[in-house]
């Protein structure tokens, strides 16, 4: 069975939906010898072409990382272009195409599938597709290339809820999608080794993702900088920096040398995110949008207790043993739940491991690699 994939950005990109990918891609060729992927994406050309891995080939658009480009809008425009001429020398063999976004590319490839009569799938990552009811105005290009993917995809890859919601409403009919979550590898992100911590020393915080609005980045910056704590508290910041928080490192700066309670420090870029968060005691994400974040999962996996924006997501996710909610965009609020957390760290703590087991049971990689299989095999 060959599979070719489109991925705009595919690791080391930094990118929740290209690590996912990876993540399965790796499983189901461990598993089946017999199945053969190709990868057509935007970046990182000189990384695939020395990184080879067994059944898996990686086309590159570009040699360099993402970050070296800074009209992203203009490259995942090309992308979508560049993938016609590429499309063609993979496609004949190709016996599913599956379209990871539902980006421009995804229209371009569901329309090639159509004239030349291969099945298509195409995987919504966040907010690609919004629903119909929603009162918000989205372009004349992107209707026309929502109503081309909902019409003409053989199957739509909803991760969440709220996904398969927004895709109902533009008409498609339930037989026409898969609802996969995002898996994580149970087996790379576990929880520490270590004795259980004396809260009264010293208490971690990890945000990771990238820097940017759209990932709540400065209301995080904002509410740490008007904590009221008597313990010490670090803030960890992994991530790209995209330059959309202004002076952001700057920030980071500030409240490292403002409280003498609170640090706090910047990694650019991490290859081991399992090690960091065995390191931290707790997981901040104040995203204003996602999918199915990876990170969460990948915390959940390493009995990592959350502190979540209430978007529908993480409402979907959380649970009160391991999880406590913010109100989107009140910076007041996620200071409060910060501070009863630093407060009395043990009431989240203590009943972490079930975060582990709601991921085994769910998300573990080995489940979702037999979904997508048999999604494969069936089209």
């Amino acid at each position: 069975m060959r599979i070719l994939q489109i991925c705009y950005a595919y690791p080391p990109s930094f990118s929740g939906y290209g690590k996912q990918l990876d993540t399965i891609n790796k499983e189901l060729v461990a598993n089946n010898n017999e199945t053969h992927i190709s990868v057509l994406t935007a970046f990182d050309g000189n990384y695939h072409k020395e990184n080879i891995q067994k059944n898996i080939s990686v086309f590159s658009f570009f040699n360099k990382e993402r970050t070296f480009y800074k009209s992203t809008t203009l490259v995942a425009y090309l992308f979508s272009i560049l993938v016609i001429f590429r499309f063609f020398k993979e496609f004949y063999s190709a016996d599913v195409v599956h379209v990871v976004k539902a980006g421009a590319e995804a229209a371009v490839a569901v329309l090639l599938c159509k004239i030349f009569n291969k099945p298509v799938i195409v995987k919504v990552v966040q907010n690609d597709i919004v629903s119909k009811d929603e009162d918000v105005y989205i372009g004349v290009i992107t209707t026309f290339k929502n109503k081309i993917i909902t019409q003409w995809a053989d199957r739509i890859i909803a991760i969440s809820h709220q996904i398969e919601k927004n895709i109902k409403t533009h008409g498609v009919q339930k037989i026409r999608i898969s609802n996969i979550p995002n898996s994580i590898n149970t087996n790379r992100f576990t929880p520490s080794t270590k004795q259980k911590k004396d809260f009264g020393e010293e208490i971690k915080f990890l945000y990771i993702g990238s820097i940017t609005k759209r990932k709540g980045v400065y209301d995080l910056l904002q509410a740490i900088k008007e904590l009221n704590i008597d313990t010490n508290a670090t803030f960890i910041f992994v991530g790209p920096n995209y330059n959309e928080i202004k002076d952001f490192e700057s920030h980071i700066e500030t409240i490292d040398q403002s409280n003498s309670m609170i640090s706090a420090k910047y990694i650019p870029y991490t290859s081991t995110p399992e090690k960091i968060l065995q390191e931290v005691d707790f997981l901040i994400l104040p995203s204003y949008s996602e999918g199915m974040p990876n990170v969460v999962l990948e915390s959940f996996s390493s009995a990592v207790p959350t502190i979540l924006s209430d978007i529908p997501v993480h409402c979907e996710l959380a649970n009160d043993n391991y999880t406590r909610l913010y109100e989107l965009g009140n910076v007041l609020s996620l200071r409060k739940v910060l501070e009863v957390i630093i407060d009395n760290p043990d009431e989240l703590s203590a009943r972490k491991q079930f975060a582990r087991d709601y991921v085994i049971i769910n998300h573990d990689v080995s489940l979702i690699a037999s979904l997508y299989n048999d999604l494969y095999k069936e089209l």
